[in-house]
């Protein structure tokens, strides 16, 4: 298992573990921008307050993650030349079936 650690594509690892992180991120984001509760201290917020925060902070639909990272992940990849430079491999032909 060790003996091809040398011949890893730093690149590819990478943008993988970007690509990991920044789906976390949406994760936690839509996790909290979904939620029916906004937990705030009852104390130092009146309660039309927390209605205004509860509506300010809250979104109807979850934000498409995988979407919004594969298009990004794409635009990055064409523009900045990825196969040449770093030789990450797009994806080629995927065969019908």
């Amino acid at each position: 298992m060790l003996e091809n650690f040398g011949s890893i594509n730093w690149a590819t690892v990478v943008v993988s573990l970007v690509a990991i992180f920044v789906l976390l991120i949406f994760k936690i984001t839509n996790a909290f921008l979904l939620s029916s509760r906004v937990h705030l201290p009852v104390k130092v917020y009146s309660r039309n307050q927390r209605k205004w925060m509860k509506k300010k902070y809250s979104w109807p639909i979850p934000i498409p993650a995988a979407l919004v990272v594969i298009v990004a992940a794409t635009v990055i990849a064409y523009f900045g030349n990825f196969e040449e430079q770093f030789n990450v491999a797009p994806v080629g032909n995927i065969p019908n079936g």
